[in-house]
């Protein structure tokens, strides 16, 4: 795995052009325009369903506003996001991750950003959704590989389980912001192996961790700078066998 110290939006630039991407989990959009100018995809599936969940681990979530907000951030995406729909380079899905995924075919995609529910049994649900769609080569990435104060986040144990038990290697895993991204791949070869060795040539002060995860443990942690604020710290740790 490669520890790059990279924001997300950084990352996605390091991605090859004309990808067939979907991003789950788009709320107003912010990260949807960073994946267009970045890499520029032949096409972008925007999957949420911008709808409020009155559920127990997703109260204290700024993610999960009332329906109104929802509503109006879903209204403000397609006004935002009108030429590209027109184009058809972008797809708008307002629908369950699981249920959009049904709408798509295996091996369809290149790219599947997710970042919807954060809980285990959701990511892990999205895990064995998308898989499926990415083509052979292609990568599974993510956004907030860490643990919060309030908000139930599954994400490590999920994508590290996914991980272990599907045969994927755990690629990269960015620290140039508090709420960390993840690539994951089932194999090195097209995307997967372009995208990896942009990192390793591209990118200064890059660091290896080998043996991740399968015999090492990794506990984010943050600190509060005198200046710049809480700064989030990776720690990894061997596993007692």
């Amino acid at each position: 795995m490669l520890i790059t110290p990279l924001t997300r939006a950084k990352l996605v630039e390091l991605l090859p052009e004309s990808l067939e991407i979907a991003e789950i989990g788009v709320a107003s959009g912010e990260f949807s325009r960073r994946i267009l100018e970045g890499c520029k995809p032949r096409r972008l599936r925007m999957i949420d369903a911008w709808a409020h969940q009155d559920v127990a681990h997703l109260k204290p979530d700024s993610n999960n506003p009332e329906q109104a907000v929802q509503d109006s951030r879903h209204a403000q995406v397609l006004q935002d996001f009108a030429p590209e729909i027109a184009s058809g380079r972008v797809v708008v899905e307002r629908a369950f991750s699981h249920v959009a995924a049904e709408r798509i075919a295996d091996g369809s995609l290149d790219v599947v950003y997710i970042d919807a529910d954060h809980s285990y049994d959701a990511v892990m649900r999205d895990l064995a959704c998308y898989a499926p769609k990415v083509a052979p080569g292609g990568l599974v990435m993510g956004h907030d590989y860490t643990l919060h104060p309030r908000v139930e986040f599954g994400v490590v144990r999920a994508v590290n389980d996914f991980v272990l038990a599907n045969g994927y290697t755990f690629l990269a895993l960015t620290t140039g912001e508090n709420f960390p991204s993840w690539a994951i791949a089932a194999g090195l070869q097209g995307t997967a192996g372009v995208f990896m060795e942009r990192i390793a040539s591209r990118v200064r002060n890059v660091v290896e961790v080998t043996g991740y995860p399968e015999d090492i443990a990794f506990e984010p942690k943050y600190v509060r700078h005198e200046t710049k604020g809480v700064q989030f710290v990776p720690s990894f740790s061997a596993i007692r066998k």
